[in-house]
C-alpha cells in the first residue's frame, strides 16, 4: 500500500473540514517523496488563498496547469481507502519517515566505518540523537483548561525552583532560576563568568544535587581547584601552585572525604594512625576502598571541541544515572560550543541555533542549563545578539572595580520576574567565593557626607538556603 497516496487521498476526500484542516496540520512534507510533495504545496497554496482545505476537484481545477500534478492525481483515484482512518494513516507514515531516517544515518555509518578512527566513530555515534530530532517530527502537547492545573501545590512549585545562592536579593524576588529555564550570564573578559558559574555547582551540591560543570577552554583540572577554593576558603592561587600549609592539606582532605560515603572515617584513621600524616596516601586510600557518595557529586566534562550533540548525550547518561539530583548544568561558554557538521564557532546564524538548542535540551532532560557567553566593550554580545532570544533569563556581570571586592548582576531579561533588577553582592577574589548578602550602595544626605556602605540580610531566600 502506498501509504503516502492514501494519506493525501483521505485528505483530499474528508468532508469534515476541521478534520481536514488537523489532519493537514500533521502531514508533513518530509514524509513524502517529490511526486506527492507536488500535491501538497498546491493543498498549501490553495489554502492560503481560500482558507479551507480543497477537495480533489478543487485541486484538480486549481492545479490544471500542473501536467505532472495532474498525473498523480490519476494515480490517487486508484487508491483503496476504505475503512481507513486519516489520522492513524498519517501517524503510520510518519513512523515509517523515522525508519528510513534511522536507516539512512546508519548505511551512512557502515559505509564509511572503515575510514573512521574510535574518536570519529563515537562522534558520529553521539550525533545522532541530535540529528534523528531534527529530522524526525514528534508533536508537542495541546492543553486546554481541562488538563491544565489552575491551583498548585507549594511543593510542586517548590520542586521546580532552583535557588541561586549567588544572590539572596534575587533568590527572594525572583525564587531563583527554574528547571527547564536557559540562563545566559554575559560579561566582558576577566569579569569573572566562570568564578560564578563554579559558585552555581557549589550550591547545588550543598543541595544535594549533583554539579554538572561542561568546560571548554579551562582544563576539568582548573574547574576543580575553582571548586575545591570557594568550598573550603583556601586561596585559589596556593591549590593551583600546590603550595599548601599542613592546614590547607587537611581542609582540602576533608572536603574530599565529604564526596565518599563514610569518607570522613577514613580520614580520621588515616589522620589518627599517622603522625605526619601523607595526603596523597590518603587520597589514594580513599578512592581505592571507599565509594563515592550519589549526593552532592562534582561531575566535570572537559571537551575543547564540544559540540551540541555531545551535550545531548551526556545529559542522557546523567539523567539516567541521577535522575532528579541533575538539576542545573553550567556549559562553559556558549560562544566556543561548536555546531555539528561546522568548524566556524563565531558563525552567528550557528550561535543562534546553538542558543535555541541549549533551550530545547533544557525543556528535554527538565534541568535548568547556564551558559556565559562574551559581551564586547560597548556591553552587547559579541558575534550575536540573536543569542538573547532564547534564553529565559539573562544577566550581565559587572565588575566597576575588583579592588573593592563588589559583583554586580544586572538582569537584561526574565520570563517569569523583572528584567531590570540590579544585584549587588560581594566576591573573595583570592578564595573566588561569592557571599550571596546584598550590598546597599551609598546614599548621600543634606546635612550628611556619603555613608558607608553597609551589608543587609535579604528576604530568607527559598528552602533556607546557607551557603557553608
Amino acid at each position: 500500500m502506498n501509504l503516502e497516496g492514501v494519506c493525501l487521498k483521505l485528505l483530499l476526500d474528508e468532508s469534515d473540514k476541521e478534520k481536514a484542516l488537523r489532519a493537514y496540520g500533521e502531514l508533513r512534507s518530509e514524509y513524502l517523496s517529490d511526486a506527492f510533495k507536488g500535491i501538497l504545496r498546491h493543498i498549501k497554496e490553495f489554502y492560503e488563498t481560500f482558507e479551507h482545505i480543497p477537495n480533489r476537484q478543487e485541486l484538480q481545477l486549481y492545479a490544471v496547469r500542473d501536467t505532472k500534478a495532474l498525473a498523480t492525481f490519476v494515480s490517487l483515484a486508484l487508491i483503496d481507502t476504505t475503512d481507513v482512518d486519516i489520522f492513524f494513516a498519517i501517524d503510520q507514515l510518519a513512523d515509517l519517515h523515522a525508519q528510513n531516517v534511522t536507516l539512512n544515518l546508519v548505511d551512512h555509518l557502515l559505509d564509511t566505518i572503515s575510514m573512521k578512527d574510535r574518536y570519529e566513530i563515537l562522534e558520529t555515534l553521539a550525533s545522532m540523537p541530535m540529528k534523528l530530532e531534527e529530522n524526525i517530527y514528534t508533536n508537542e502537547g495541546t492543553f486546554t483548561v481541562s488538563n491544565m492545573s489552575t491551583f498548585q501545590h507549594t511543593q510542586d512549585l517548590e520542586a521546580l525552583r532552583m535557588p541561586s545562592g549567588i544572590s539572596n536579593t534575587w533568590d527572594s524576588d525572583a525564587g531563583g532560576y527554574y528547571k527547564q529555564d536557559l540562563v545566559l550570564l554575559g560579561g566582558k573578559r576577566g569579569s569573572g563568568k566562570s568564578i560564578v558559574c563554579a559558585n552555581l555547582a557549589k550550591v547545588q551540591a550543598h543541595q544535594g544535587n549533583v554539579a554538572v560543570y561542561f568546560t571548554i577552554e579551562m582544563t576539568g583540572q582548573e574547574v576543580y581547584n575553582r571548586i575545591q577554593a570557594i568550598e573550603t576558603g583556601i586561596p585559589f592561587a596556593h591549590i593551583k601552585q600546590g603550595n599548601l600549609t599542613f592546614e590547607e592539606q587537611l581542609k582540602l582532605a576533608t572536603f574530599l572525604s565529604s564526596k565518599y560515603i563514610n569518607g570522613k572515617e577514613c580520614l580520621d584513621r588515616w589522620i589518627t594512625t599517622n603522625p605526619s600524616p601523607d595526603f596523597f596516601g590518603f587520597e589514594e586510600d580513599l578512592k581505592k576502598h571507599y565509594v563515592e557518595n550519589p549526593d552532592g557529586q562534582y561531575v566535570i566534562i572537559d571537551d575543547r571541541d564540544l559540540k551540541i550533540s555531545t551535550i545531548d548525550t551526556k545529559l542522557a547518561g546523567l539523567k539516567a544515572k541521577y535522575g532528579d539530583k541533575l538539576c542545573l548544568v553550567v556549559i562553559d561558554y556558549l560562544n566556543q560550543i561548536v555546531r555539528d557538521g561546522t568548524k566556524d564557532m563565531y558563525d552567528w546564524k550557528d550561535q543562534i541555533f546553538i542558543s535555541k538548542m541549549l533551550k530545547n535540551l533544557a525543556r528535554k532532560y527538565n534541568i535548568c542549563i547556564v551558559s556565559p557567553y562574551q559581551m564586547d566593550d560597548e556591553g552587547k554580545a559579541r558575534f550575536s545578539r540573536g543569542i538573547l532570544d532564547a534564553p529565559d533569563v539573562a544577566q550581565l556581570i559587572v565588575v566597576d572595580d575588583k579592588d573593592s571586592g563588589m559583583l554586580r548582576f544586572e538582569t537584561t531579561k526574565s520570563r517569569s520576574s523583572t528584567d531590570t533588577g540590579k544585584y549587588n553582592v560581594s566576591i573573595n577574589w583570592t578564595t573566588l567565593a561569592i557571599d550571596p548578602t546584598e550590598i546597599v550602595m551609598p546614599t548621600f544626605d543634606d546635612d550628611e557626607d556619603e555613608q558607608p556602605i553597609k551589608k543587609r540580610q535579604a528576604a530568607q531566600p527559598i528552602n533556607d538556603l546557607e551557603l557553608r
